[in-house]
């Protein structure tokens, strides 16, 4: 299995607070990366150094070892926050300017999912609830055809009930050899997407395959974030 990201010696201040020292790191292609960690250690920033919205301070960032720039970031889908969706715009609206912006957008696949989420496509973004406004970022996102996603906190203001319908949408919708990297807190409610997770904490980034906690440490990946947590260590 080849990379599809790979780290070195990244670091990378906020404000003057340093969120991320000396990373290296490689994300393989084909797995769905879950990324753990405390409010404020910097998922967010991590996911935005790869998708090339941020910079790093200092090391290398590449994917498909191809340096991060404008470049990657076309062939790299970054899951829109609810409220950077334009108002004034209905779900249509909103599939058309996707389709003129991203050549890989695959117009009748968003439209397919629009259906599937229940998402009135005259519907106004502004009069949607926020959990069909994270379903419409999900529906775009989803559909456009690249090899890496982006997902910060995908699930943050959609009803309970509706989780495990979100869950089975991101299994069939993507392609087979795409990488995913998932932001979320909401643990218990994923764990059983990922096959590799991510665990910040202290400026640091653990990885560990998620099977491997499963099946060898007979643990939760939730169970076993809590043990990484409180005692930091992998042993």
């Amino acid at each position: 299995m080849s990379d599809l990201v790979s780290m070195k010696g990244v670091s990378k201040k906020v404000r003057g607070t340093s969120v991320i020292r000396d990373l290296t790191l490689s994300i393989p292609s084909g797995r769905i990366i879950g990324l753990l960690g405390d409010n404020g250690i910097g998922k967010t920033t991590l996911l935005r150094l790869i998708g090339n919205f941020m910079l790093p301070d200092q090391g290398e960032i590449r994917i498909a070892d191809v340096p991060v720039s404008s470049v990657t970031r076309k062939s790299t889908s970054f899951l829109l926050a609810p409220e950077q969706l334009f108002d004034w715009m209905n779900v249509r609206d909103a599939i058309a300017y996707y389709r003129d912006f991203f050549p890989d957008f695959d117009e009748q696949k968003a439209r397919r999912i629009s259906g599937e989420f229940g998402i009135d496509p005259q519907g106004k973004i502004k009069d949607l609830s926020k959990g069909n406004k994270e379903k419409v970022c999900l529906m775009l996102a989803f559909s456009r055809n690249v090899k890496l996603y982006l997902l910060d906190e995908p699930m943050g203001g959609i009803d309970p009930t509706m989780k495990r319908d979100v869950k089975r949408f991101i299994l069939e919708n993507i392609p087979e050899d795409a990488t995913v990297i998932l932001s979320t807190h909401l643990i218990k409610d994923m764990e059983v997407l990922f096959d590799q997770l991510l665990i910040m904490k202290d400026h640091s980034v653990l990885s560990v395959d998620a099977e491997e906690v499963r099946a060898k440490r007979n643990m939760s990946v939730d169970d076993y974030y809590a043990e990484v947590m409180s005692n930091g260590g992998d042993d």
